[in-house]
């Protein structure tokens, strides 16, 4: 035990939750290391942070939208080793991850045609396989054949709608022209086929070629009722972006070149380059992938990598497992964070609350390690351990505030109403601590994000050039949100088309889902029991996107004001065409919403939700064009004793989202132990 290595985490997201889970999965992991989380303020999570909020029927308040897709192996193998671990009662709530986690198999959209906005709830298939089970995926030539089968359906239900004698001769040569790519592709996926060799060559010429003259064919097949017919309008876009996407692909010969490859390309002008029309680039189809991944530059121009949008989307769609994607049946928090906290503590990993990094040390000159931690500890416990999670009717969660109770200023924390989350907090009542290296810690995990790794790394960047390479290439993004709870049923709002996941609904708040499923996991009082609830989430395009000084307390509630206004501005202005029925005439009936204050008119969503997502650690970031290649992976800090778990890491995916942070995260268990040596997705291909 002496020889144990002392492992600081700071920040408990799921990155450095992750990388704690990987390093402790051996039983005998107590041999090697002695781990401790040093986390801001009360409660883990970072971006997908969520508390409940007592005085509002314990109600579960988000960062924003958050769920997993299908394709999430790292993440759903953690979550579920984490459920099989907590063992609960199959009476108690959420005793399983299939209780927590629940399918979803539907991919909505919002699009304007004929100058009104329509929505498009595309239908997805299920598969029997679950996510995290290990099960190898095809190969990613089965992927083309199958995107080409996927052509020829959504031709033949679009061309259901376009009538004529020169309409069914184009139907005749089009089948022709893909019957002869299917042939073509089919070919080359033979066992032991070279399918350059197989399609024309580097590049694929001959496919290429193929797929080129069936466009052709379905555009012109297509074009006289494109404006008049919604779902001929559907069939040509989705048949144009389809096509365009593996037309590129096998022009650009990514299957041999990688996806990488045309990542110094914006995606929509990677498809202009290969023949996708105007049309197609303008609609939700392109958008999508912006919208979903808060793609917006100075909180306008969408801005992202052709290559990763394209990894994306091939791993979303064709490579789920079980359904496209899962929802959350309580608060993020509660389905993720607290049953893994509660796990990795009964594991014997050490959690220290209230502990703010302010500074990472190194030497100018020796050897490149870190050597000294500073931090601050925001407040001192009144207890033996602090106890973060409460209880909502047999369920461990996240409170939206610390419990002042174990604190000795709490007290003071609570009548001042600080939040010691914040940047931007006028709270003075912390004291400074060191961390010294030999001392207090041996080997550190930074799962901070980003932005706080930028705010405190330039000594670190003084010293390895690639991390300050990364520093100046990555950038991030403030993003906002809303949530309505409605008394109404969401079909008596006027909503036809059941619980849905929408974007590309405008900007700046482009995202809407309907997550009443997580009403159960709360607990109102009897009479006043929401029906609906909805989130709203966007990238907040209001206001300065910079990082003022630390002493500008008054920031935060500048910022929170114009989320409030364009949550306002949402309701009054769009929210109609969501909830037809939540209307009388073109006023919001704002007694619908449920408010145990019971107060009037407008006021009554001063008891709703908003937030303006500006803290340095809830940035997100982005994947501009040419910036993936800057990033360094997990074990490429340039420093012996430092390592990165995070989604601004060169993980595979290298977006925002959770599944990127995991795969960093055991990243660095595979450095520091050897496990797990397979990392499905961590490469810049698909498996």
């Amino acid at each position: 035990m002496a020889n144990r290595k002392r492992v600081a985490v700071l920040g408990g997201g799921v990155g450095a939750l992750s990388a704690v889970y990987a390093l402790t999965h051996d039983p005998k992991w107590q041999e090697q290391f002695e781990i401790t989380v040093y986390q801001l303020g009360w409660r883990l999570g970072g971006k997908g942070a969520t508390g409940r909020e007592a005085q509002f029927g314990q109600r579960v308040i988000e960062h924003g939208l958050h769920l997993w897709f299908g394709f999430y192996e790292n993440a759903f193998s953690m979550i579920r080793d984490v459920y099989r671990e907590l063992d609960r009662p199959q009476t108690a709530p959420l005793a399983t991850w299939e209780q927590a986690f629940l399918p979803h198999n539907q991919y909505s959209m919002a699009q304007r045609f004929k100058h009104e906005w329509v929505s498009w709830n595309i239908p997805l298939p299920s598969n029997p396989e679950k996510p995290g089970e290990g099960h190898p995926f095809p190969s990613l030539w089965d992927y083309v054949v199958e995107v080409i089968e996927v052509l020829a359906k959504v031709f033949r239900g679009g061309a259901g709608r376009v009538a004529g004698g020169i309409a069914a001769l184009q139907a005749e040569a089009f089948h022709v022209v893909l019957t002869e790519a299917l042939k073509l592709a089919r070919l080359a996926k033979l066992p032991g086929a070279d399918p350059r060799e197989a399609t024309g060559g580097a590049g694929h010429p001959l496919l290429a070629e193929v797929l080129r003259q069936a466009r052709r064919l379905a555009h012109h097949h297509f074009a006289p009722q494109v404006d008049a017919e919604l779902e001929v309008y559907r069939a040509w876009i989705t048949f144009d972006a389809l096509s365009t996407a593996l037309i590129g692909f096998l022009a650009d010969d990514l299957l041999f070149r990688g996806l990488d490859a045309i990542n110094h390309e914006n995606f929509n002008g990677w498809m202009a380059r290969h023949g996708c029309s105007q049309l197609t680039l303008e609609s939700c189809l392109i958008q999508t992938a912006y919208d979903s991944s808060f793609a917006l530059v100075g909180g306008n121009r969408a801005d992202m990598e052709a290559g990763t949008i394209l990894r994306g989307a091939l791993r979303m769609f064709l490579m789920f497992k079980g359904s496209v994607s899962w929802r959350f049946a309580a608060g993020t928090g509660d389905t993720i964070f607290a049953p893994a906290y509660l796990a990795l503590k009964k594991r014997g990993v050490n959690f220290k609350f209230f502990h703010e990094v302010t500074g990472l040390v190194t030497p100018p000159s020796g050897p490149m390690e870190l050597t000294e931690i500073h931090l601050t500890e925001q407040a001192h416990l009144a207890v033996d351990a602090y106890d973060p999670l409460i209880d909502v009717n047999g369920l461990p969660c996240w409170p939206l505030e610390p419990r002042y109770a174990q604190l000795v200023e709490g007290d003071a924390l609570k009548q001042q109403g600080i939040d010691l989350e914040s940047y931007w907090t006028p709270w003075k009542g912390g004291t400074p601590k060191v961390l010294k290296k030999g001392q207090d810690f041996d080997l550190v995990i930074c799962g901070m994000s980003l932005e706080p790794l930028r705010m405190m790394g330039q000594g670190l960047a003084a010293r390895h050039p690639p991390l300050q390479a990364m520093f100046d290439a990555l950038q991030t993004t403030r993003t906002q949100a809303f949530q309505l709870w409605m008394a109404p049923k969401l079909a008596d709002l006027g909503w036809p088309a059941g619980s849905v996941l929408l974007s590309t609904f405008g900007e700046p708040l482009d995202t809407w889902a309907d997550m009443s499923l997580v009403l159960p996991a709360e607990d109102w009082p009897v009479g006043a029991v929401p029906q609906t609830l909805g989130y709203f989430c966007g990238a907040m395009t209001a206001g300065p996107n910079d990082l003022p000084p630390r002493d500008q307390t008054d920031f935060p509630a500048k910022q929170d004001a114009l989320a409030k206004q364009e949550a306002l501005a949402f309701i009054n202005e769009k929210l109609r065409w969501l909830w037809p029925a939540a209307f009388s005439g073109h006023d919001f009936r704002w007694d619908l919403l449920v408010d145990l204050q019971k107060q009037h008119g407008p006021a009554r969503f001063e008891s709703q939700f908003w937030r303006a997502n500006i803290d340095p650690s809830e940035r997100y970031v982005l994947s501009v064009v040419g910036s993936s290649k800057y990033r360094l992976r997990s074990d490429q800090t340039g420093f012996t004793n430092l390592y990165f778990a995070g989604d601004f890491t060169d993980n595979g995916i290298n977006a925002g989202c959770m599944e990127a942070a995991v795969i960093s995260g055991f990243q660095v268990s595979r450095a520091l132990t050897g496990w797990p040596k397979q990392i499905p997705g961590e490469g810049g291909g698909l498996i």
